[in-house]
Order: structure tokens, then sequence, then C-alpha cells
């Protein structure tokens, strides 16, 4: 539920964040944190999202999240990120290659 705890801080910060195949639905917990979500803000998100992902489908968190200041992209992963795919994505966004 990492993905789902760095939204939700993103969104109370408005600070940018990198999200990989993030648990946003279909959790077999659901926390009690609406008390403290303001949703005043709209940060920039970067979604990552694996084509292949199983446990949290994409299509469903397309559809939460279609009103985001966000940059989607898809690959062919499942729910678990390859090393290579992570450090790659988040180096092409540190270099300022993805917008």
């Amino acid at each position: 539920m990492g993905g789902y705890f760095a939204y939700n801080i993103a969104k109370e910060l408005n600070i940018k964040a990198v999200l990989f195949n993030p648990a946003l639905h279909s959790r077999s917990y659901e926390p009690d944190i609406e008390e403290f979500k303001t949703k005043e803000y709209n940060p920039l998100l970067y979604f990552i999202l694996g084509k292949n992902d199983l446990l949290i489908k994409p299509e469903k968190t397309i559809l939460l999240i279609e009103n985001e200041n966000c940059n989607l992209m898809f690959f062919e992963h499942g729910h678990d990120t390859p090393y290579q795919l992570f450090q790659s994505v988040i180096t092409d966004i540190i270099a300022g290659d993805v917008k």
C-alpha cells in the first residue's frame, strides 16, 4: 500500500510523486484517513502501470485518476516492477526526459 499512501501524501503536501502500480483500489484493508485529507491540491503525479498487473488492474486506476494532473506510462510488467524498469523510469523523470 506504499503507492496509496504516497499518493495521498503527495496530494496533501502538493508535491510531485512517482507511483508504480499504486493500490488506489482493490485493497484488502481500507485505512480511515478521510479526516486527514483536504483535497486542495492537484500536484503532478507520474503513474507507472503494468498492463499485466492482475492484482491492481490498471483500467480501474485510470478511472479513479481521470481528473488528476498526471502522466500515465504503461509497460508490460505485472504488479511487481522489475528493477531495470524502475531504474529507467526514475532516471528519465529526474533527467527531465518525461514531462
